[in-house]
């Protein structure tokens, strides 16, 4: 944890703004330092207080989104990659995954779900049909597919606030489909075929060889937001 040390200069003055001189306001009496100015009721008086903070020694870490781009050859690499993945995951957490059909949306929730500590006999399938799978780790998992949805009045209909707001963690197939309504929080990942163009921020990259990879390699790149 960084800390932080905060310098506070204080002056007393009269209320018709008279400096009284030899007396500095006690730190004790600013105890409302978010304000630049406060005053003391019993005594007339009017405390300003300057503010300084002095960086920590050692480099300050850039809030910035962070990504992560991971290649693998085969769906048990993939599997690994979401456990690992969801050993981080915390209440509240909400996973958007975005990808083509085939690309392994499930086959990475189903290691971010075993991450997060379901049972080793459970199953986890894409709820393509049903829309919407529970299930019990350390923590709730609600997996969400949005695929047969056709508008953003439908998805609104389904009232994903409740989930992606509850005590749970989120993972949110086809979540392209409600960006507007993601939360600014939210884990974005992005899966794509071995031979297809890998996308990074605004840029899109073209293969290096013409030669199509192998069709089990996915490249899945992985957008933290800024909190994290």
């Amino acid at each position: 944890m960084c800390r932080w040390r905060v310098n506070i200069q204080t002056s007393l003055t009269e209320p018709q703004g008279k400096l009284k001189k030899g007396k500095l306001a006690s730190t004790h009496y600013a105890k409302a330092v978010a304000r630049n100015e406060v005053e003391c009721g019993y005594t007339g008086r009017h405390v300003s207080i300057q503010t300084s903070l002095t960086e920590p020694q050692g480099k300050l870490k850039k809030m910035d989104n962070r990504n992560e781009t991971f290649k693998t050859e085969n769906p048990a690499e993939t599997q690994a990659l979401g456990e690992r993945l969801g050993k981080t995951l915390k209440q509240g957490d909400v996973i958007a995954l975005i990808g083509d059909l085939g690309t392994g949306k499930t086959c990475l929730t189903q290691g971010i779900a075993r991450g997060v500590g379901i049972a080793p006999d459970e199953v986890v399938n894409s709820p393509s049909y049903i829309l919407i799978n529970e299930y019990n780790g350390a923590l709730p998992i609600y997996h969400i597919d949005l695929y047969r949805l056709e508008n953003s009045a439908e998805i609104a209909e389904l009232g994903l606030s409740e989930y992606m707001e509850g005590d749970g963690i989120c993972i949110i197939e086809w979540a392209e489909r409600m960006t507007d309504a993601l939360p600014a929080t939210c884990i974005q990942i992005r899966i794509t075929l071995g031979d297809a163009n890998v996308s990074h921020g605004s840029e899109t990259r073209e293969p290096i060889s013409q030669i199509p990879e192998d069709e089990n390699i996915r490249h899945i790149e992985i957008q933290y937001p800024i909190s994290r």
